[in-house]
């Protein structure tokens, strides 16, 4: 009896060592959690609150391009019409503020006049003003039409607005001075424009090729530009469009 009770008391025993041993092991897992797992969990967590929002939850931009007179408005038009792309015009944004007799509408309208590229900084902030509206209102699909105009124009959106839109490419639509000289004189009768006249004209397709190529030719290069011919008729050139911009 007392080999048979001794034998017993040894696996009490055994047992007693072993569920003491599990316990230390579960307090000190715990401390280790706590110390370390606990901390990345509550960290990770903290990153991804943190984390700027992915790009297709941005407002999606495209650059429309082209010299005055190429279809930039037709185009912008049928966008918005047909698959609620919404079209903001820097020149439309630049002559409303010129008509509001704001601070700056008397330095613009001296700009405009002359052809002449009006200083990024005005330009952007009336953008962006209206990036965010349309935002507040639900609409993220955003097409710009005639910015950026010069280097100093896309430094000054790189600075002022970067990562806040996914910016997907530039929409150039090519056209000949000819077929656009025609188109603006046309357009002139009724307009009321003061830019759409032969003097002006001619500084404007100078200021296009001197200042707005280096541009389009940048983001050739990180192939981000879709080219469209604009000489077309304006059913053509906006169907083109259309097959570009379908899938986004």
């Amino acid at each position: 009896m007392s080999t048979c009770s001794c034998s017993m008391g040894s696996k009490a025993g055994k047992i007693v060592l072993f569920l003491g041993g599990c316990g230390a092991l579960f307090v000190a897992g715990r401390w280790v959690y706590k110390r370390y797992f606990k901390k990345e969990e509550v960290k990770a967590v903290e990153d991804k609150k943190e984390a700027p929002a992915a790009d297709e939850e941005k407002p999606q931009v495209i650059f429309l391009l082209g010299g005055p007179g190429s279809g930039k408005g037709t185009v912008s038009a049928t966008l918005k019409k047909e698959l609620g792309w919404i079209p903001i015009s820097a020149g439309d944004c630049l002559r409303e503020e010129k008509e509001s007799g704001s601070k700056d509408a008397e330095l613009i309208n001296d700009y405009i006049k002359k052809g002449l590229i009006v200083p990024g900084e005005i330009t952007i902030n009336l953008l962006l003003k209206k990036i965010r509206y349309y935002e507040q209102q639900g609409n993220k699909k955003i097409i710009i039409d005639g910015f950026p105009r010069s280097m100093e124009n896309l430094e000054g959106w790189n600075k002022l607005v970067g990562d806040k839109v996914n910016l997907r490419f530039i929409l150039l639509l090519e056209c000949s001075e000819e077929v656009m000289t025609e188109r603006c004189l046309q357009r002139g009768k009724t307009s009321g424009r003061v830019d759409d006249n032969p003097e002006s004209l001619v500084k404007r397709f100078k200021t296009h090729m001197e200042t707005s190529m280096p541009v389009i030719q940048l983001f050739d290069e990180k192939g981000m530009v879709r080219r469209i011919n604009g000489n077309r008729t304006r059913e053509e050139v906006a169907q083109d469009a259309m097959n570009l911009l379908k899938e986004l």
